[in-house]
């Protein structure tokens, strides 16, 4: 009987965790929370899109006034767009980019709270606590930007202060150009 380290018992639990939170929330991804007016609009436009192949165009569903594209979209509907090409333009497709982001997001605060009180049972805890927040589930089934900006928050907070302690300060243009893009 081979008998795991400590180290290879936590990386294997968290990744049983994250996988097991993936596969059950996909179990009612379409049906919680009900689709939202911005889910149809943000993946509307981010297929037509991916249909003409220009990141400048605007909503060809909403020409009441004329409007003008602005830059902050680009990743966001960049994503969604290669999940249009494919999975197809559907609402699961749509909501399963949030659901990968989520997992993204407690990946990182599981090492961010390892690193702040180095202790597997608190870092576990505070990931568990946060996976079942109602508001983390609406926000990580919602076809919206949100949980993408606070993954990419959370991401660069915990290399903040890994690389902080290390003293390699050198990262921290890097790291605000990634929270820029969020």
């Amino acid at each position: 009987m081979i008998l795991l380290s400590s180290d290879t018992f936590r990386k294997r639990g968290l990744i049983f965790f994250l996988a097991l939170y993936f596969l059950l929330n996909t179990l009612f991804l379409t049906k919680y929370p009900a689709m939202h007016s911005d889910e149809s609009w943000l993946s509307g436009l981010s297929n037509y899109m991916a249909n003409t192949g220009d990141f400048g165009v605007t909503e060809p569903f909403f020409d009441l006034k004329p409007r003008t594209p602005h830059a902050i979209r680009i990743l966001f509907h960049g994503i969604q767009s290669v999940f249009i090409k494919f999975l197809g333009y559907h609402l699961f497709g749509m909501r399963l980019i949030s659901l990968c982001f989520s997992i993204l997001n407690l990946y990182f605060f599981y090492k961010l709270s390892f690193l702040i009180f180095n202790k597997q049972s608190i870092a576990f805890a505070s990931i568990l606590l946060l996976s079942f927040d109602i508001q983390y589930l609406y926000t990580s089934h919602l076809a919206r930007p949100e949980i993408i900006i606070l993954s990419l928050l959370t991401g660069s907070r915990y290399y903040f202060m890994r690389w902080s302690k290390l003293g390699h300060y050198q990262y921290d243009l890097l790291l605000a150009l990634i929270v820029g893009i969020g």
